[in-house]
Formats: structure tokens, sequence, C-alpha cells
């Protein structure tokens, strides 16, 4: 997110008279401090005239005119996500006779490995579809974002593979 935005329109108040063309009719947004929400000068803006006037002067000429060595600088926003619960894949990783996929893998790989491997991955069965595969998405902190649910058949493809 910006420091500094052109002023978001309110109604009338929100426009004023261009500095450049002056034009009667309230054209010019101002550009307004996100921090403070107030605007940063009265001839920082940009007029709604864009083919006749194109008046656009920036923060950053802005600061440049009147500051030595000023940057804009973005304000970090934290990014907020939905989570989901642990106990899901706890739930869905417990079914696997009912799971095509992991019996898939237990057919090429035995039993062993395939149930070790399903629980690293953390591959859990979905009733969505009757043998459907849970592929849990897990970020780098251990939350739980997302799962993709597949329908693999016994044969290990999906159901769109190999079709004609």
């Amino acid at each position: 997110m910006y420091r500094y935005i052109l002023e978001p329109y309110t109604g009338s108040d929100s426009r004023h008279e261009c500095p450049e063309c002056h034009h009667r009719r309230r054209s010019f947004k101002r550009y307004i401090d996100t921090v403070t929400s107030e605007p940063l000068a009265d001839h920082v803006g940009k007029c709604d005239r864009v083919d006749s006037c194109g008046y656009h002067f920036t923060p950053r000429d802005y600061f440049a005119k009147n500051t030595v060595g000023f940057r804009p600088q973005q304000i970090p926003v934290e990014k907020k996500f939905d989570t989901l619960p642990r106990k899901l894949i706890d739930d869905t990783t417990q079914v696997y006779q009912r799971n095509n996929f992991v019996q898939f893998l237990i057919k090429l790989f035995g039993a062993h490995t395939a149930i070790s491997l399903a629980d690293r991955y953390k591959i859990g069965t979905s009733r969505h579809w009757l043998g459907a595969t849970i592929f849990w998405q897990i970020d780098v902190d251990d939350r739980v974002r997302t799962g993709k649910i597949m329908f693999i058949q016994c044969n290990g493809r999906t159901k769109s593979e190999g079709a004609v």
C-alpha cells in the first residue's frame, strides 16, 4: 500500500479547482497521506480533464522540489489469509482403505512404504467422491492453507488421463 494516494470520490467536496486550468467544475483530485488522511499540498494532485488540461503533480515531484533525498515509502501491509484447522488433516489421513491413490501406491511399493509416504506428504481421503484423494497444501509455517481434491482411479490415472 502506498503512503500517498489520490483522494477517493466521496462527493463534490472531494473534488477541487484545478491549479492549472481553474475549471469551474471541480475536476481536481488531491493526493492524501494514508497515515494522516490529510492532503499533501493544495497543488499536488491530478486533473480529471486529461484531454484538455492533463495537470498531474505527483508526491514524488513535490518532494523532489521540497526535500533533498526523499524516496516515497510503501507502508508494509500484513497479509491476512484463512487457514484450516489441523484436525482436518488428522481426520482424512486415517482411512486409506477408501483412497484409490493410496491403494495404487500400496500395489506399487507395498503397504509399509505407501502408508509412510502418505503420512509424510499428508495425503488424505475425501468424501467428495468415493475413493477421492486430498492433497493438502501446507505452508512453511506449518499452516494448512487449502487442499486439492482429485479423483484418481485404482490404476493411478486421473479421470481425464487416457480419455479419447
